[in-house]
């Protein structure tokens, strides 16, 4: 997302069950600009809306979270956790 800036030290692991990527990103964005901007972006990109800030996509579940609380002062950190879809 234009105004989002990657954080170092994310994560990424591979299971038997699949990819888990936990990645923080940073700016001086609104909680509902950020979340406008992935409804809109992810679907053109494969992935279905199953709640708010929850897409699927084949096997894998991407979240978007702020891990600020709402109404956090900008800049706001956005996380984004893929995981495989859990029983």
């Amino acid at each position: 997302m234009p105004g989002l800036i990657e954080e170092e030290g994310g994560m990424v692991f591979d299971s038997a069950r699949g990819r888990i990527v936990e990645a923080f990103a940073t700016g001086p964005v609104s909680e509902g600009g950020v979340m406008a901007f992935y409804e809109k972006t992810l679907p053109q990109l494969g992935w279905r809306r199953l709640d708010i800030g929850v897409f699927q996509r084949e096997n894998e579940v991407l979240k978007l979270e702020f891990p600020g609380g709402p109404g956090a002062a900008p800049p706001l950190t956005v996380g984004f956790r893929l995981m495989p879809v859990g029983p």
